[in-house]
């Protein structure tokens, strides 16, 4: 028999634990049109989105490329179909600038304010729903602030000055869950688009990706409830990240990269995801929605699963589809 009625914290928190369910969660997010970069507007936004559609954990979206914005890169408008930021300038000049990165603290003009969103979103939903904030892995970082510099010569011929600038980065990662953590969040939504094969070796991502994502996740484990880990790109190296101390793992199951059943043999944590953002969801119908989401269940089964998307949603996502996957966990 399944359990009677869940709160979505209780069902989150079920379903992490690969225990029995009254229904598969689901949860999905995407940037905003309206590309807000401070706390009320952005808090606005993933309220509406959230009230909406009544999803059973929340992940806040900030630009992301709010790290670097906050270090004092200048970002260009968020375009595209995903409303995303670029960078067109960035604090690294030269290879050698890497070992200057300031270690940030949380009361940083723009990290205040992501602090500030997670506290608005918080008192206004109440504790009974998981709020998760993103955090992006150090050399995620690090690469998207290569707008003067070439990542991989950094890698390759200025790789101790890179490991100092991830190293502050880390740091300062660090002192800013924590601050998350006292506003109100539940955990984090960890994302790294470097444990990619198409990225860096095996070798680079361990010295470079692995130990830095490693730390921080050790370091916020004991003061979360709810960690995702979103493992961006294809043809990910899926082995390498399969240690992370993390509850539930997201990425886009479409090959090259592994298949739920796949996943399951890969990784002990929970799967969320299942949905390609541009197929039935972006271009089909409510119909053929609900057959997709009925056959991810079939092929991961109800337990240890949280229905999503593999990445974020573009800003032209039709409502209509969004409620036939809840219609169809009902």
């Amino acid at each position: 028999m399944r359990p009677a009625s869940m709160t979505k914290r209780e069902r989150i928190r079920a379903a992490i634990a690969h225990e029995d369910i009254d229904r598969v969660p689901a949860s999905f997010w995407g940037h905003f049109a309206s590309d807000p970069h401070t706390a009320a507007p952005l808090a606005e936004e993933t309220l509406r989105f959230q009230r909406r559609f009544d999803w059973d954990f929340v992940k806040i979206m900030p630009s992301g490329m709010y790290y670097p914005e906050a270090l004092g890169c200048t970002l260009s408008p968020a375009s595209g179909p995903g409303a995303v930021n670029g960078l067109v300038d960035s604090i690294v000049k030269a290879g050698t600038d890497w070992h200057r990165i300031p270690v940030l603290t949380p009361d940083n003009r723009w990290l205040a304010e992501h602090v500030q969103t997670v506290r608005l979103v918080r008192d206004a939903l109440g504790p009974d729903i998981p709020v998760i904030q993103t955090l992006f892995s150090p050399l995620t970082v690090a690469h998207k602030m290569c707008v003067h510099v070439s990542f991989e010569e950094s890698v390759s011929d200025f790789r101790a000055e890179l490991l100092e600038g991830l190293s502050s980065i880390t740091t300062g990662t660090i002192e800013f869950a924590h601050a998350c953590v006292d506003a109100g969040a539940d955990g984090f939504f960890f994302a790294t688009q470097e444990a990619s094969r198409g990225s860096l070796s095996a070798e680079d991502f361990d010295a470079l990706g692995r130990q830095f994502d490693l730390e921080i996740l050790r370091s916020i484990r004991d003061r979360c409830s709810f960690q995702l880990l979103h493992v961006c790109r294809s043809d990910i190296r899926a082995d390498m990240v399969a240690d992370y101390p993390v509850d539930a793992i997201n990425w886009e199951d479409q090959a090259p990269n592994p298949t739920m059943p796949e996943a399951r043999r890969i990784w002990k944590q929970a799967l969320c995801g299942g949905l390609d953002r541009n197929g039935s969801l972006l271009h089909g119908t409510p119909e053929q929605v609900a057959a997709d989401v009925a056959a991810v269940v079939a092929s991961a089964g109800r337990l240890g699963l949280i229905i999503s998307a593999g990445c974020a949603l573009p800003v032209a996502r039709p409502d209509a589809n969004l409620d036939a996957v809840r219609a169809a966990l009902a």
